[in-house]
């Protein structure tokens, strides 16, 4: 991971589709900045999942205002996450992006809840976290849909990083014009 502008964009990009178009279209959130963490943990390795979990992160505990820090530390867990799930598992694996997209979804969601009323001073039943649990079933379906699409475009963009570093040669200068 070589351009950390373009990790940071591309969050900032993900976020405001997040947060403007796909909530006006009556769809449900699709968490990307966190799916974005994932898929760059199991590409890169958990280091860079957890600084891409960060910044995506941050962007969000600035749109949200409240409680900051909670979601940049529940994204960078998950790119933590999903870095080490990369390591121990093949990235190509059926299904891995769509059981990894679920489970931190449903992870940070109940996290984020659980964070919210204990700062509200709420007390907390079982039957908040079944119900939280059901109320979470059209972002999880979504989650599951879009994990996926962006392990492909994290794999892209690191396949085209590693084509471009073979294709340096030692000294700089490709030829051509100065």
């Amino acid at each position: 991971m070589r351009r950390p502008l373009r990790w940071t964009v591309l969050s900032l990009l993900l976020l405001w589709l997040e947060v403007g178009p796909l909530p006006a279209l009556g769809l449900p959130r699709f968490h990307l900045p966190l799916l974005l963490a994932l898929a760059t943990g199991v590409v890169y390795g958990p280091r860079q999942g957890m600084a891409v979990g960060a910044v995506a992160g941050f962007g969000l505990d600035l749109w949200t205002g409240r409680l900051v820090g909670s979601w940049t530390l529940l994204h960078a867990l998950g790119g933590w996450a999903g870095g080490k799930a990369g390591e121990s598992l093949y990235r190509d694996v059926p299904g891995l992006a769509t059981a990894l997209g679920v489970t931190a979804t449903w992870v940070a969601e109940l996290a984020r809840g659980l964070v919210v009323s204990a700062a509200a001073g709420l007390p907390l039943a079982m039957a908040d976290l079944v119900a939280w649990s059901r109320a979470l079933w059209p972002e999880l379906v979504a989650a599951a849909v879009a994990a996926p699409l962006l392990l492909r475009l994290v794999v892209g963009i690191e396949r085209r990083e590693r084509e471009a570093r073979e294709a340096e040669i030692p000294g700089g200068w490709r030829g051509g014009w100065p």
